[in-house]
């Protein structure tokens, strides 16, 4: 009884998405030509059925039926409008139609007013989250640059044998932040833009940020032959995990460059740049751990 309910529970959510995303595709003109439309149609009904089947449109004005098309579609428009100035009344089953046009004018006009909020809201949203999205990019910038800082201070004083033993134990605390920015780039370059909040982002942000990373790893390469060269114990497990991860995410990255960016200036000769530092990385990993396990 309860996976039934579970299941009419799914199939009712589904429906209402269904519903609320084929509303999110309807513009504001294409609500109101349909709120016309259905004030034009119904008119058209009033003239046709004048006089037939009992039903007719009489006018309070001299207790006169209604003849014309004019008068026909004035009284709808009137009625979808919910207006009802009472110069003229429906007798018969015109007295149903009336009502049914009612319901379907005022929810139709409720529709249009909805929209022409909405297109004012999501103008304003659509400032609001771009501004976020610019600012997300400066940050993961920020993120990078700090790294490339904290990594030259390092080599700096590795060379000059001035560098703090606890810095070095804790060199995989810099080595995260550059995995949390590949991570946060990761669903970033693989927007498409189908989601009406979804932002793709822009060729030359793509290459600010690209850059930020090769001129990262670059850094990192530069670090690790440095800490190599030395006698310094930086060879922590937790340290080479932390690079492998970030290298598994750098490869997800340009891998899914190579799908969303291709017309990204220069992206060939990027991409093997990049697999190029990798393979150099992974090569003072496996260094590494050979002098581990022989030692």
């Amino acid at each position: 009884m309860k996976n039934k309910f579970l299941n009419l529970q799914e199939a009712f959510d589904g429906i209402r998405k269904k519903r609320f995303s084929f509303l999110d595709r309807v513009d504001f003109y294409q609500i109101l030509l349909a709120w016309f439309f259905l004030i034009v149609i119904i008119g058209a009904l009033y003239y046709f059925f004048l006089g037939r089947l009992g039903a007719n449109l009489v006018s309070t004005i001299g207790n006169q039926s209604v003849h014309t098309f004019a008068d026909a579609l004035y009284f709808s428009f009137i009625t979808a409008t919910s207006t009802g100035f009472g110069d003229i009344v429906p007798v018969g089953f015109f007295k149903i139609l009336a009502i049914a046009e009612v319901t379907l004018g005022l929810l139709l006009l409720a529709l249009v007013t909805s929209k022409l909020v909405s297109i004012k809201q999501d103008a304003i949203l659509e400032e609001i989250y771009d501004m976020s999205f610019r600012e997300k990019i400066n940050r993961l910038r920020s993120s990078l640059l700090v790294f490339r800082q904290n990594a030259s201070r390092i080599i700096t004083h590795v060379e000059a044998s001035t560098v703090d033993k606890r810095e070095v134990h804790e060199l995989y605390v810099y080595i995260h932040s550059l995995e949390t920015v590949l991570e946060e780039m990761l669903p970033m370059l693989s927007q498409d833009g189908k989601h009406i909040f979804t932002k793709v982002i822009d060729p030359m942000s793509s290459e600010l940020l690209i850059n930020s990373v090769m001129q990262s790893l670059e850094r990192l390469v530069e670090l690790l032959n440095t800490l190599s060269k030395s006698t310094l114990a930086w060879k922590r497990p937790i340290t080479i995990a932390t690079i492998k991860r970030c290298l598994s995410l750098n490869r997800q990255l340009f891998s899914q460059l190579i799908v969303s960016q291709k017309k990204l200036a220069g992206i060939n000769e990027t991409i093997a740049d990049n697999e190029k530092m990798v393979k150099e990385i992974e090569k003072l990993i496996f260094e590494n751990e050979i002098k581990v396990i022989l030692t």
